[in-house]
């Protein structure tokens, strides 16, 4: 009897101990980190600041957002897929560190986004179709003056980019003919960038087969032959310097009515504010459109794509816009870089052939 009593007090005491031991376990178990609310507001605030600059990329301009106690609302234009705004959302979120908890699509076409720190969905981003709204963008054709002359990697260069940018050659220079021909292959447009006078002809040389105010219709007539002759698949022209012989009626339209007898458009460089070329154009029956903006003047980075912007700007604001640079390093890279950007907003870059083709063309600038 007594060894049974023996025995139950060591159990007592062995339950008694175990018993502490898991109750210590339960009062001095370390507590889980907690997440700092402070963290969750540096996201939210993170996210809120750089939504309107990222879907200002996609060309939503800031009225088109509006933040909300919940996060944003954001009214997506029709001329926008909400797949792509969902995108750049993601695609944000995770920049901050973030994550997508959940994206859904509501039957009236809304999207849900709930978004937040690894830890949790802290804010909620509702895309909101609105078809009566659509972006501020147009349609934008480039030309690239002045081949004939460069070597083939910068040449190369310019193949590369989007088929929708032409390429205007000068004639009579040491590689016109190739490099006519490989633009032509690379799928470009391709024009005639014809030699005509201009002011300060003691300043300016516009180069061998140049059009004259001084010469006969005849002769003018010749030379423009000759010139597209150098160009192989030229399908228009334009004009190389010219500030002069593009003002004179009776100049333009010898040159032009060569072009209409060919079924070749015409655009007019504007290298003189005084420019008839368009007008003789328009009296001729000839499609035609002006140049709108020149994109390098100041042959720097920096300046080229402040020109291309402010060229976007005038497309915006008109519907169509020709613009003009010139075969050189820097506006190679500069339309490398920010023609995506530019279509990504919204903005179409089409053939210059279908701007002439279009009822109406911004005039030049």
């Amino acid at each position: 009897m007594a060894q049974k009593c023996r025995w139950a007090l060591w159990a007592a005491i062995a339950g008694a101990f175990l018993a502490g031991v898991l109750v210590g376990a339960l009062v001095f178990r370390p507590e889980p980190e907690k997440v700092a609310p402070l963290r969750q507001g540096e996201f939210s605030r993170a996210l809120m600041e750089r939504l309107p600059d990222r879907l200002g990329e996609l060309g939503l301009w800031p009225e088109l957002i509006r933040e909300t106690g919940e996060g944003a609302r954001v009214r997506v234009p029709g001329d926008l897929s909400p797949l792509v705004v969902n995108l750049e959302v993601t695609r944000l979120v995770e920049e901050l560190g973030g994550r997508v908890f959940r994206a859904v699509e509501e039957e009236d076409g809304r999207v849900r986004i709930e978004v937040g720190p690894k830890e949790g969905a802290t804010d909620l981003i509702l895309l909101v179709p609105t078809p009566e709204v659509c972006r501020r963008a147009g349609w934008i054709a480039l030309i690239v003056d002045d081949f004939g002359y460069q070597d083939d990697e910068l040449v190369q260069g310019f193949c590369e980019l989007p088929r929708e940018v032409a390429f205007s050659v000068l004639p009579f220079q040491k590689r016109t003919r190739r490099i006519a021909e490989k633009l032509y292959e690379s799928g470009h447009e391709v024009l005639l960038h014809l030699p005509m006078e201009p002011y300060g002809l003691g300043k300016a040389d516009p180069g061998k087969g140049a059009i004259y105010v001084r010469m006969s219709e005849e002769e003018i007539s010749r030379r423009v032959l000759e010139a597209l002759e150098e160009v192989p698949g030229a399908v228009g022209v334009n004009n190389h310097m010219g500030s002069r012989a593009t003002e004179d009626w009776r100049v333009m339209r010898a040159v032009l009515r060569v072009l209409k007898r060919k079924g070749l458009f015409f655009v007019d460089s504007r290298t003189s504010a005084h420019s008839v070329g368009y007008r003789v154009a328009m009296e001729l029956g000839i499609r035609a459109a002006e140049r709108a903006k020149f994109l390098d003047v100041v042959d720097d980075q920096e300046a080229i794509a402040r020109a291309l912007w402010e060229l976007a700007d005038m497309a915006a604001e008109e519907g169509v816009v020709v613009g003009v640079g010139h075969a050189r390093p820097h506006t190679l890279e500069v339309l490398r870089r920010e023609l995506p950007k530019l279509e990504r907003r919204g903005f179409s870059l089409v053939p210059v052939s279908e701007v002439v083709s279009a009822t109406q063309v911004a005039r030049g600038r």
